[in-house]
């Protein structure tokens, strides 16, 4: 634990160093971890992407057209935005230039530095790097050499098995830690030579590893270097890591671009797009002549109103007017029932009473009728 002193110490020892305090101390230490500038919100540009900007500012500003500080401010990040955006595509296009001239010049050492790094973690996951390094040319060989290395230490020893070399002997073949329970004898077997039985496994390995090699490796192998050095291949991590800025880029370009466009509004410059006019063909209206029974007029005839009927109104005033709800009639009264031809029994009375009051409509059903001879009954005169 520091004592007091050491605290009062540190504490006057930070004082001193604070950083920069000039303007242009602090510019120079901002770019300290500059790299490329297209990582970030640009706020930190290399020289030649400044000078990129400034020169796409004089050449863009007469389509854009800022006339306030809002809208220059947007502009200026359009062009900024631009500049990244076409750095990040040259950027990407070299390097995958690059990824294809390194595949037709050293194809096989990189493979097999890759499997290097790969089996240093086959003690610890044994079940997954095993089939991994089974699945490429550079990993069968690197398993190839590790068994030879087991065979010749084997021949060194007699045939000895040690602990060692029997969980290594394990690695080599995927078994995962979890299952290495009683591994010696069920590698073994009951009653089994245990030199004979590491010679046979071992013989078999490096067969099967062969056979692998031969069978289809080799060709799949020759296949992916061809396709790497036309530039075919997965993109590296840098390649993707450049795709994934160029988006972030386009993404902020194009909402500049439309907070610019929402700033400007319709330019006064813009021309108007006038609507374009039908064209007159032969079957168009206006060739067509007039029906001889309507000389004077081209128009069709117009539906007359109803004398009873209210004109319809038309105009502003036509939303304000309230609609009047539906009429019902009343069925208390034999001249507001619908009119309908009776069936069954009561046809004969309905014949009766409209002989005997001819201005009396038709009941229209059941209900109707037994209303109209209510009614009757009420008034029997």
């Amino acid at each position: 634990m520091p004592s007091l002193r050491q605290i009062e110490a540190n504490r006057r020892n930070a004082q001193k160093s604070t950083g920069p305090k000039t303007e242009a101390g602090k510019a120079k230490v901002a770019r300290n971890a500059l790299k490329h500038g297209l990582a970030g919100h640009g706020v930190v540009l290399t020289d030649e992407m400044t000078a990129a900007i400034e020169e796409r500012k004089r050449h863009w500003i007469t389509q854009y057209r800022p006339d306030s500080p809002a809208q220059l401010w947007r502009f200026e990040r359009i062009v900024i935005e631009s500049v990244r955006a076409d750095g990040c595509v040259h950027r990407a296009v070299a390097l995958r230039d690059e990824l294809a001239q390194r595949a037709a010049e050293s194809w096989d050492d990189d493979r097999a530095l890759d499997v290097e790094h790969l089996g240093l973690s086959l003690a610890d996951h044994p079940e997954v790097i095993q089939p991994t390094l089974l699945q490429s040319r550079h990993g069968v060989l690197w398993l190839l050499d590790r068994w030879d290395d087991l065979a010749d230490r084997l021949d060194r020893t007699s045939g000895d098995l040690s602990d060692a070399d029997l969980s290594h002997l394990l690695d080599l073949l995927g078994v995962p830690a979890s299952d290495r329970n009683d591994a010696r004898s069920r590698l073994v077997g009951t009653g089994s030579d245990e030199r004979q039985a590491v010679a046979s496994l071992l013989a078999d390995t490096r067969t099967d590893l062969q056979h692998r090699l031969d069978s289809y490796l080799i060709d799949r192998d020759e296949r992916a270097r061809i396709d790497a050095q036309a530039g075919l291949n997965d993109d590296s991590v840098a390649v993707r890591l450049l795709d994934r800025y160029e988006n972030q880029v386009l993404r902020r370009l194009r909402q500049a671009e439309a907070d610019l466009r929402r700033l400007q509004g319709p330019h006064p410059a813009d021309p108007v797009p006038a609507s374009p006019s039908p064209q007159a063909g032969p079957n168009s209206p206006a060739d067509l002549p007039c029906p001889p029974e309507a000389p004077t007029s081209c128009r069709p005839p117009q539906p007359e109103l109803s004398p009873q009927a209210p004109a319809p109104v038309t105009g502003p005033s036509a939303r304000q007017q309230p609609i009047p709800p539906p009429k019902r009639p009343d069925r208390s009264r034999p001249d507001a029932l619908r009119p309908s031809s009776p069936s069954g029994s009561a046809a004969a009375d309905a014949q009766a009473d409209r002989s005997t009051h001819p201005s009396l409509p038709r009941p229209a059903n059941r209900r109707e009728r037994r209303a109209f001879k209510a009614w009757k009954r009420r008034h029997p005169g």
